[in-house]
């Protein structure tokens, strides 16, 4: 994929209250930053002159009123748009990362080729540390075109100075299949005629799950803290809940 393919697949995203960016990453689905759709309830996202209404949203689960990383799923069809094609490795550091976004300075867009140096730990999740760019607002939810792969491997996320080239920080592919797992290669294709928002719910909390058991199989049957076994337990009781509306359906 190209710089010039890659602009193909992004779309403005609106919530009433400001903009940011997005891109199509498969049938239904658009890919963003929660904080970009977090201010309001009239989510769109345009391409062009057309622009189209969001209804419906996959979110990652929350800890403390926040979320635990920020992504969000749009589930909107944009007719015409190609989807990005997705690689959840890790960067190598000094890999240049090209990304095009809706800022304030430029609404109608602009590029900016960020250089990757490391990782951050927030919340026990990585980020892809940015530097040698400017990451101006409505630039978050664009994607990271990495140059050596020529895949997209990262969601802008949160500036590091607005009004200079400190760089960014990034959410990584690998925490957007989390997210949706459908989106990774290789997922398989649903039932006919199973609803395909339900299927996608199911993965991810079968996903959640797993992670949390090993998380809490980590800390030992005596030092589990009460809000990471609360959270595993809320895991379960929603993937219970879901395979029964899909048995019932």
């Amino acid at each position: 994929m190209r710089h010039d393919d890659l602009r193909r697949s992004i779309v403005r995203v609106t919530d009433g209250t400001g903009t940011g960016t997005g891109f199509v990453v498969g049938p239904e689905a658009v890919l963003t930053c929660h904080h970009v759709v977090s201010g309001g309830n009239d989510i769109t996202v345009a391409a062009g002159t057309e622009s189209f209404a969001v209804t419906e949203m996959t979110l990652p689960p929350f800890r403390g009123g926040r979320p635990v990383f920020d992504l969000a799923v749009l589930h909107v069809a944009v007719p015409g748009l190609p989807a990005v094609v997705l690689d959840d490795s890790q960067p190598e550091p000094g890999d240049e990362l090209q990304t095009f976004g809706f800022t304030d300075h430029y609404p109608e867009g602009d590029s900016a080729l960020f250089i990757f140096e490391g990782t951050s730990i927030e919340h026990q999740e990585s980020l892809l540390r940015l530097r040698s760019a400017q990451a101006r607002p409505g630039l978050s939810g664009a994607p990271l075109l990495s140059s050596r792969t020529a895949k997209v491997v990262g969601v802008v996320s949160r500036t590091r100075g607005r009004d200079s080239d400190l760089g960014a920080r990034a959410v990584p592919i690998e925490l957007a299949f989390r997210l949706l797992p459908a989106l990774a290669p290789g997922t398989p294709s649903r039932s006919e005629g199973e609803d395909p928002h339900l299927a996608a719910l199911v993965a991810i909390h079968e996903r959640n799950v797993r992670v949390l058991e090993s998380q809490v199989a980590a800390y030992g049957p005596l030092n589990v803290p009460p809000h990471k076994q609360n959270e595993l337990d809320h895991e379960r009781a929603e993937l219970v809940r879901l395979r029964s509306r899909i048995g019932g359906s």
